[in-house]
């Protein structure tokens, strides 16, 4: 039986650069909600952000709501954050500085090894030292390279398990992409009385569209953009695989 060659891609039938997923981990600095947490110095907005997310109301120091404050008065959603998720969320506070230089001393490593192949472009980054570094974002020439990368670094095991998503087109990334938000492009209010679609004070937004190419320019550009998460976890074995799985398969289909 004939041996795989190690620089035909996975796609045809060639050995893989890496056979085991890349690490699952969040790729943030850390995840307890998608609301992520409000560091407050001031007292006055501290107890009307904790009224809108817990019952509509501030609470005194014996923790029962206080009705008699006015000014902080709302309605509320009900969803406050439990004393366990909190204090898990402050001990990772402390470790905050350590999880984002790991993610951008990893992000700008791997930039630094895939900035020799021709034609892949990076996004622009104004402030280097203080991204998170969390993704790592490459744009090519056209929406079929980009697709045909994708496909082929997944099948060179550039990827994680089926619990996680990465490697990704931006077109793809869910409700991170406007025109995959069901509720804006349906136009959809809290309520049926409080849509601003319907507001006959904002008529004049009333034949606007969400809908895939609303955004021409946009679209155009996520179209040709893959999205790789970097967990604080890479090693360097890790980087290096990513880094020969892209110049694998740049080398197959060249970008100009």
């Amino acid at each position: 039986m004939a041996k795989k060659s190690v620089s035909e891609l996975a796609l045809k039938g060639g050995s893989p650069v890496r056979t085991e997923p890349l690490p699952l981990e969040f790729p943030g600095a850390y995840f307890y909600g998608e609301g992520g947490a409000l560091c407050i110095r001031n007292k006055s907005l501290y107890q009307r952000a904790f009224a809108a997310h817990d019952l509509g109301y501030a609470r005194n120091a014996a923790g029962r709501l206080n009705f008699n404050d006015l000014k902080t008065a709302t309605w509320g959603c009900g969803a406050r954050m439990s004393e366990i998720t909190a204090a898990l969320l402050r001990a990772q506070l402390v470790k905050l500085p350590q999880i984002c230089n790991a993610m951008r001393e990893r992000k700008q490593k791997l930039q630094a090894l895939l900035s020799a192949i021709t034609g892949l472009q990076f996004r622009r980054v104004d402030d280097t030292d203080g991204e998170l570094g969390s993704f790592l974002l490459t744009t090519l020439p056209t929406a079929n390279d980009a697709k045909f990368f994708v496909e082929a670094l997944r099948a060179e095991g550039i990827m994680t398990d089926s619990r996680g998503i990465n490697t990704v087109r931006m077109t793809d990334w869910g409700l991170h992409i406007y025109h995959n938000i069901p509720a804006l492009v349906n136009k959809l209010g809290v309520s049926d009385g409080n849509n601003p679609w319907q507001d006959p004070r904002n008529k004049a937004s009333k034949k606007v569209r969400y809908d895939k190419g609303t955004l021409p320019v946009c679209d155009d550009l996520i179209n040709r953009t893959i999205l790789l998460a970097i967990p604080p976890v890479l090693t360097e074995r890790d980087l290096q695989d990513i880094s020969d799985a892209w110049h694998k398969v740049a080398a197959a289909r060249p970008l100009a």
